[in-house]
């Protein structure tokens, strides 16, 4: 990020804070909005019953698919790079490296859907619906005016999937601009390009700030 500010001219120096900011602003959005569904729970019966939820964050697992998806764009890239190298009469290889770059519509595209399989993967992988149904059902609470088992699972998965969906949605969104308007203007791609590294540093700062205050209080 300080090598981009300092490539970055000064005509685009508000653009550069601005963008940043915006960045901040909305990943501190994502990392704290909650969808809260109510628990009600056989063991409580004071005035602690009524704060009873399962806290589901609108980005379920962070920046988490930001850092893996260059990772698992570049693997495939790279094996066909390989091939082609190997082969370099054959164009099919030579079409797909150069239609697959982050410059054309296809390798945007592939990336875009790569974020997307990996929050949803994630999320429903580290908030299992089937785990927590279970254990509800196991211990005799159950979320408020839905059946326990397969009710209560099919309802967490339906929360789970419109905050995977939302999270990376509006990630996916800060991740096009930059190579959108990269195309556009050259001279904003320094600028741009930046925004990645500011989710994932935002996004990381969020947790421990949260590990400080559970330490805190503990």
């Amino acid at each position: 990020m300080v090598i981009s500010f300092i490539k970055t001219s000064w005509r685009d120096v508000p653009i550069f804070v601005g963008v940043c900011f915006l960045v901040i602003l909305v990943m501190v959005l994502l990392e704290n909005i909650e969808i809260r569904c109510p628990i009600q729970r056989i063991s409580i019966h004071n005035v602690h019953a009524d704060k009873n939820y399962l806290a589901i964050k609108l980005n379920p697992v962070g920046v988490m698919p930001i850092m893996f998806a260059s990772a698992v764009y570049s693997v495939p890239r790279l094996i066909i790079g390989f091939l082609s190298a190997m082969d370099p009469s054959n164009q099919y290889y030579t079409w797909i490296l150069e239609e697959t770059t982050l410059s054309r519509p296809i390798g945007i595209a592939t990336y875009v859907v790569i974020i997307y399989l990996l929050t949803l993967g994630y999320g429903f992988i580290t908030i299992s619906p089937d785990n927590i149904s279970e254990q509800l059902l196991k211990g005799g609470d159950s979320l408020e005016d839905i059946r326990a088992g397969k009710n209560t699972r099919r309802y967490l998965g339906r929360k789970l999937f419109i905050a995977g969906l939302t999270g990376a949605t509006i990630m996916s969104l800060f991740i096009i601009a930059p190579m959108m308007f990269g195309n556009i203007d050259s001279g904003y791609q320094t600028s741009l390009a930046t925004i990645p590294t500011t989710m994932i540093i935002t996004g990381l700062w969020c947790n421990i700030y949260r590990e400080i205050k559970a330490v805190n209080a503990y």
